[in-house]
């Protein structure tokens, strides 16, 4: 990962790629399509011998988590139209659109929700946070640490890429807090749902919330329409396609996905 960060994205030699595709297919698309056979499909299902399961890749997710992403999409749009009538009096269509492109704006999100934010989940949720939680068992007290653990794991990461965009040391470390703070809000996503799907929807709409209209903060929005998915994902959204209960929920049983 440190790699990819300090050297791929450096060098730009991916870049003629985002320039034949007119930014549909860029560079955080195809490195993390890199990352996902070489730690996901090779070093975690072949040579670990896991399966699908195992990274939280369940088929008969798929379509909740859809149905609640395309929900959380069009409440975005309906809270920044209100906001906006509220404040303006009229409806404020974001500027990405005329700024960028359609198809930087399209790409960039296609690149969050197949690339980035895909193995970010299957890696530090699906697999790292549960595979850690194992290690400390069923307490309540180890599950805070099992997810803080892993989420420490997570933010660190990222510190390759801030140091790429020259940030100093004292920028770094509040970045790395709020990655940190993010890891677990989506490690508790995927603890209550059981739904690896829905936490890297959110996750993508996140990073690139793929606006029409323009009006509050979409950091507010999404925590805002996350916290309440959560709260009631029992009574609508896992009734599709016939979830099960939440990893949560089995690991209080001291049960876990084999």
């Amino acid at each position: 990962i440190t790699f990819i960060n300090l050297v791929v994205f450096k060098s730009d030699f991916l870049r003629p790629i985002n320039t034949l595709t007119f930014g549909l297919i860029n560079e955080t698309l195809i490195v993390n399509i890199f990352s996902l056979i070489l730690f996901v499909f090779i070093i975690m299902l072949k040579y670990g011998r896991l399966n699908f399961i195992d990274i939280g890749i369940k088929k008969n997710r798929l379509l909740g988590a859809i149905v609640a992403i395309l929900i959380l999409w069009i409440s975005m749009q309906l809270f920044n139209i209100l906001a906006a009538l509220i404040i303006t009096g009229k409806p404020i269509v974001y500027n990405g659109w005329s700024k960028y492109g359609a198809m930087k704006m399209f790409g960039s999100f296609i690149a969050q929700l197949f690339g980035n934010c895909l193995f970010e989940e299957l890696a530090f949720r699906g697999f790292l946070l549960i595979q850690i939680c194992k290690k400390f068992r069923n307490t309540k007290g180890n599950l805070f640490a099992g997810i803080a653990v892993s989420q420490l794991l997570f933010a660190l990461i990222h510190i390759p890429n801030r140091i790429l965009g020259g940030m100093s040391v004292l920028q770094i470390v509040p970045s790395l807090i709020i990655v940190f703070m993010l890891g677990v809000i989506f490690a508790v996503v995927y603890l209550v749902t059981d739904n690896i799907f829905l936490t890297i929807g959110i996750h993508a709409l996140w990073n690139t919330p793929l606006l029409v209209f323009d009006g509050l903060s979409s950091i507010y929005v999404i925590l805002a329409a996350t916290i309440i998915l959560v709260k009631f994902w029992d009574k609508t959204f896992a009734k599709i396609g016939w979830e099960s209960s939440s990893q949560l929920n089995r690991m209080n049983r001291g049960q876990f996905d084999e």
